[in-house]
């Protein structure tokens, strides 16, 4: 029998028993193998070794399949050293395996040290010869300072004969997964490392070569931070067809399971290439961002593990690691794309998108089409989507889709667990439709978390900024076409954008996301599902949140209390009351008015109470509920309170560095702050900075207004010079990482030139307030009260500089925007216009100065 028919035998015996129960197995196997002993033991073994590990068919050295086959000739040569191989001085040994033995050994000339893997055997007579051969063939392709380098191959005498061996460099360090941990490495640090080790992979597929088996035990970081890949022991020639046939019998899995891409899993050599091994780095760094892989196949059969590959997809890298929201969630899960034509088609398409993410540039993966994700849904579930197609087509929003169909879904979900109810004589059916029913509502779960994470990621205010600026384009277009004089075109489109001025366009931007996606969820949801059912409650308190996250506060208020007033005192809605009662008092919080925070305090003490007795004392709900609790204690001044919650969340030292314990750290500093403890205060807020910055990285935006926390403490502290610097840090970073107009942005600005004005350095101080008042506008437009407070700032700041003519336009602007919006600052910018135009009065004596100066006074008196 040859070796592919032999192979395709032992996989045919393998798939016949591997699904059968362990006292099952043996008989049936004694059956297949027809008194085959050697393909028995072959089959044993690789049962031995199904759904043990991650690591498919692992024997010790790299995860090779052979090893499998191989175990029983684990070298007796391992446990006595050699003097020396070849010109080599052994020092030790490093590892064993199937294949053979790896040394520690020296080299005189030149004196390096070098790790020498010892092929046991003859080398002439077995497939691991081959393989050996080929591997010291591949690595001697390659010159890459990421790359394991080979210095030499050659024979060595044995006791039992001769061996072949491979010199090569000898790596000290620790996995890159381990390195990562290690040295604490923040997010950016972690992509450009794994750029590094993208960059060398790229190297290798340049020269032919394709890896195979990348994993963090195969990428070794060195005591100085440089990666270097090891073991291309199953490693693939791409221009070699015999190579192929050497390395992999048709059919047959090579490589480490949970690295593996879909294709590699199910055996399909043609389609391996360099994609492949695109895949497998985009594994690793969704592991070295997320600290865990993406699917979890420990003690799985290989049948199951390879169906989850081809079906499932794995949590998104932004749903577990939050710092990687946005773009570097795209760019891994463009890496690990089920199909390869969707994945990078290079290793260099890959790194160069890392690039471009490490230097602030935009990257060219794209977020998967709503489309697509419904198509691979519909693949797996036909009979649910096949009869959904026109209400797809006709939802204009990707977000509104998911709704849609969530609702669809849940339709489903009431249909079956109506039909479950009414097939009580049948307890079979009522299983198997019971459990359909939950898979309908799980899915509809997804769904509707998918709709929140779109919406959230809407950036309202660039909404509003391209409808004005489609809006001038629209304008100037039909002008054009009716003919119009350039002239007349550049006059309406001045006066046209003079209007628009007075318009915020993040407000209308808001508004429209309003009526366009959340007026119409939430009649549909009204309208479609079962009233007050659970289903309908999970897909209100979806909207809720996404509704509080878009800023809609008022809309997100007014829907937990829908929610809170359906679920009463129903056990079965426990769980979603106790999320209602937790946004009603987040969003009462917000306004800072007395009789809000009464309620939002007793909404938090509620949510806090059945927290407790739904999910446990130390449950994350629970913990949530008391630190949102001692935040309303705070704003309600209740100190002492407050502080007795914060320290008994923080008496766990294993949970006083995740989330809720970071955040209790720095309203523990607040307080601290408030009682002028302010060396305390800065401690905390400097030990939950370096705590966010370990779980969510360095530039992520909570971490970076903990920066900024930090330098106000420092302000407090009279260490000026150090908040000056902690501040210009955390503006650098926020500029780079959210933009000039983001309000974290803008409030840091704000304090750099508040910083300077107080101490004098008006000078300074000056570009800053300029810079603050141009985002605001921006942001917020010119009739907003931050706008407003940083221009008459400025008319302050000029008139103290003795300019009167540069405070006046600010002066008048402040003055006007105040009293428009019958703002409580209306008075100060009274007074201060008024004393803008007396000393350009006594400037230049002005009749009509005179007279305004005289109006101006006489609103002061009468309180106006």
């Amino acid at each position: 029998m040859n070796p592919a028919d032999r192979h395709a035998r032992l996989i045919a015996v393998f798939e016949a028993v591997c699904d059968l129960e362990p006292g099952a197995r043996g008989p049936r196997l004694v059956q297949l193998c027809a008194g085959d002993e050697e393909l028995r033991r072959e089959v044993e073994s690789m049962l031995s070794h199904d759904g043990t590990d991650h690591s498919l068919i692992d024997a010790g050295e790299a995860g090779h399949a052979v090893d499998v086959f191989a175990a029983e000739l684990m070298p007796d040569d391992a446990r006595s050293v050699p003097e020396r191989i070849g010109p080599y001085a052994v020092r030790g040994v490093l590892g064993a395996g199937g294949m053979g033995v790896v040394y520690l050994a020296e080299q005189q000339q030149p004196q390096r040290t070098v790790a020498i893997k010892v092929l046991r055997g003859s080398p002439f007579e077995t497939a691991f010869a081959r393989r050996f051969d080929r591997e010291a063939e591949l690595l001697g392709r390659l010159q890459h300072p990421g790359i394991a380098q080979i210095f030499e191959s050659g024979t060595t005498a044995t006791a039992g004969g001769t061996a072949t061996y491979i010199a090569m460099e000898y790596i000290d360090g620790s996995s890159i997964t381990e390195h990562v941990e290690n040295q604490r490495l923040d997010v950016m640090d972690r992509v450009l490392l794994a750029t590094e080790l993208i960059r060398a992979v790229h190297h290798a597929h340049l020269r032919g070569v394709l890896h195979r088996d990348l994993k963090p035990s195969n990428v070794l970081v060195t005591k100085d931070g440089l990666v270097k890949v090891i073991d291309f022991g199953v490693a693939r020639a791409l221009d070699s067809e015999d190579d192929a046939t050497l390395a992999t019998l048709t059919g047959q899995v090579i490589g480490t399971l949970a690295y593996m891409s879909p294709e590699q899993a199910r055996g399909d050599t043609d389609a391996v290439d360099a994609r492949t091994d695109v895949y497998a780095l985009g594994v690793i760094a969704y592991e070295l961002l997320s600290g865990r892989l993406p699917h979890d196949l420990q003690a799985r059969p290989l049948t199951e593990a390879a169906r989850i590959l081809e079906q499932v997809d794995p949590p998104s890298l932004g749903s577990v690691a939050a710092s990687c929201k946005g773009d570097l969630e795209l760019i891994v899960g463009k890496a690990m794309a089920k199909e390869p034509e969707r994945r990078y088609q290079s290793a260099a398409a890959l790194a160069d998108d890392f690039e471009r993410y490490t230097s602030f540039q935009p990257i060219a993966a794209r977020p998967t089409s709503v489309v697509y994700q419904l198509r691979r849904l519909a693949r797996r579930h036909r009979a649910v989507v096949g009869g959904i197609a026109a209400t797809l087509l006709a939802i204009l929003v990707g977000a509104a889709i998911a709704v849609h169909y969530a609702i669809r879904n849940a339709d489903l979900a009431a249909a079956e667990m109506a039909a479950r109810t009414k097939a009580d004589d049948n307890a079979a059916e009522a299983t198997r439709l019971a459990t359909v029913a939950d898979q309908r509502a799980d899915e509809m779960t997804q769904l509707a978390d998918y709709l929140s994470s779109v919406v959230s990621e809407i950036d309202a205010t660039q909404m509003g900024r391209d409808l004005v600026r489609d809006l001038n384009g629209s304008l100037v277009r039909g002008l054009e076409r009716r003919g119009s004089d350039p002239a007349v075109v550049a006059t309406q489109r001045e006066a046209f954008a003079e209007g628009l001025a007075s318009i915020n366009p993040t407000e209308v931007a808001m508004r429209t996301l309003e009526r366009t996606i959340f007026d119409r969820s939430l009649a549909a949801i009204e309208a479609r599902f079962e009233p007050d059912s659970p289903l309908q409650l999970r897909a209100l308190l979806s909207l809720a949140r996404t509704l509080e996250v878009s800023g809609l506060v008022e809309r997100a208020q007014s829907t937990y209390r829908r929610v809170l007033e359906s679920a009463g005192d129903d056990p079965d809605h426990a769980a979603s009351l106790w999320r209602a009662q937790l946004g009603v008092g987040a969003t009462l919080r917000r306004w800072h008015r007395a009789d809000e925070l009464a309620e939002a305090e007793a909404m938090h003490r509620a949510s806090a109470e059945l927290a407790v007795e739904v999910f446990g004392t130390g449950a994350e709900q629970a913990r949530m509920s008391q630190r949102e609790l001692a935040s309303t204690l705070m704003a309600n001044r209740k100190g002492p309170e407050a502080e007795d919650l914060l320290r008994g969340l923080l008496a766990d030292p294993t949970q006083e560095d995740d989330e809720v314990g970071l955040t209790s750290r720095f309203y523990l500093a607040r307080l601290l702050c408030r009682r002028d403890e302010h060396d305390a205060a800065l401690r905390m807020v400097r030990e939950a900075h370096a705590g966010h910055a370990r779980l969510f990285g360095a530039d992520q935006l909570n971490t970076l207004s903990l920066l900024k926390a930090t330098a106000n403490e420092l302000l407090h502290l009279g260490r000026s010079d150090e908040a000056q610097a902690v501040f210009h840090e955390a503006l650098q970073a926020l500029q780079r990482t959210v933009g000039d107009d983001h309000l974290e942005s803008i409030m840091c600005l704000e304090s750099l030139a508040m910083l300077h004005l107080e101490e004098g350095r008006v000078d300074e101080a000056a570009p800053l307030l300029r810079d603050v008042i141009a985002a605001c506008r921006r942001e917020f437009g010119d009739a907003h009260e931050k706008t407003m407070i940083n221009v008459a700032n400025l008319a302050q700041l000029e008139l103290d500089r003795g300019n009167a003519d540069a405070s006046r336009p600010f002066a008048e602007e402040a003055y006007e925007t105040a009293r428009a919006i019958a703002h409580p600052l209306s008075k100060r910018a009274t007074e201060l216009l008024r004393d803008v135009y007396r000393a350009l009065d006594q400037q230049a004596p002005d009749d009509g100065l005179k007279q305004r100066i005289r109006e101006l006074s006489t609103q002061l008196e009468n309180g106006r």
